[in-house]
């Protein structure tokens, strides 16, 4: 059996866009990632023990994009029991989501 043909119009597809929502970077929320490679945020201040990031690696996103590494250090955040410390995270500036890594 063959799927039914489906045509979509430019304003159907402006409706879809309409209706997503992308994480603004004060968004608190931590997503768990299984393809992350490394805990990763965009907000500076949370990372302690920050280093300069001494390589050009870069991230590379789910859409392809590649984003630039500019620290390395330590975090540490709060559940309601429970302080995590988690050590190697990367400052990624216009990374749109806290992640953690749950691979590592």
């Amino acid at each position: 059996m063959l799927c039914p043909q489906v045509t979509r119009s430019d304003d159907d597809i402006s409706r879809a866009f309409a209706g997503m929502h992308i994480a603004s970077p004060s968004d608190p929320t931590w997503y768990p990632d299984i393809g992350a490679t490394h805990h990763m945020t965009s907000d500076s201040r949370s990372i302690t023990s920050a280093t300069g990031y001494g390589s050009n690696d870069k991230v590379v996103v789910g859409n392809g994009e590649t984003l630039c590494i500019a620290h390395t250090g330590n975090i540490s955040f709060k559940s309601r029991s429970f302080i995590f410390r988690l050590s190697q995270f990367l400052h990624v500036p216009t990374i749109r989501k806290k992640l953690l890594s749950v691979a590592k």
